[in-house]
């Protein structure tokens, strides 16, 4: 079992492993901006910048700089070293289960992974469309209510929610960019789903005060 300290060890060695890559080739390959000491590029609609020096990934909230969650530098660090260079994405949409049908067997199935936040969604559902406009995502469709958000570069994710009824729970489903393993390993593609899952309930819960 991984367990958070765990986690911060994982982001500890990523961090070191970036400071020591090549910096230019990710800055070129995505055409982002940099100055003597950071990398700049935005990720789910929030900007964010890089130490070149440590590693260190930073999120600007409310017009100050903080540390990045695990999840969101996790995510960065495998798109910035990992992405093919002729990657493009397919504007096409699956479900992570189904990115990789090798690793299935192994990975937590899409549609009980963020059940418990389905639920909570499920108890204001009015208030869903919102919290997903103010993430940056535009409505789309599919499910009962859906969204698509840029994650990275032109490279998109939805989210889609269905409703609870008498025979299903309600279900929160996040699908990914079809050619996404071109961009990112298939795990990391998990900390990016859980990134976009944290940034839709934490603007959720604003909107429900």
């Amino acid at each position: 079992m991984v367990t958070r300290n765990n986690y911060e060890t994982m982001r500890a060695l990523a961090a070191q492993q970036f400071a020591q890559s090549d910096h230019d080739a990710a800055v070129g390959r995505f055409g982002l901006q940099r100055d003597e000491r950071f990398i700049y590029l935005s990720f789910l609609a929030d900007d964010y910048r890089i130490c070149v020096a440590d590693g260190c990934v930073q999120v600007r909230l409310d017009d100050a700089w903080q540390t990045a969650g695990v999840d969101e530098a996790m995510t960065i660090y495998d798109l910035l070293t990992y992405a093919k260079p002729q990657a493009k994405p397919a504007k096409s949409f699956a479900s992570i289960d189904s990115l990789n049908k090798a690793l299935i067997s192994s990975a937590p199935k899409n549609a009980q992974a963020y059940a418990n936040q389905a639920q909570h969604l499920d108890e204001h559902p009015e208030h869903i469309a919102a919290a997903m406009g103010a993430i940056g995502a535009r409505m789309v469709d599919g499910g009962d209510i859906a969204a698509q958000i840029e994650l990275f570069a032109g490279l998109d994710a939805q989210l889609r929610f269905w409703a609870s009824d008498d025979e299903f729970a309600a279900q929160l489903q996040v699908l990914f960019d079809e050619n996404t393993l071109a961009f990112m390993h298939f795990e990391t593609a998990w900390y990016a789903a859980n990134a976009l899952v944290k940034k839709l309930m934490n603007a959720f819960e604003s909107e429900i005060g």
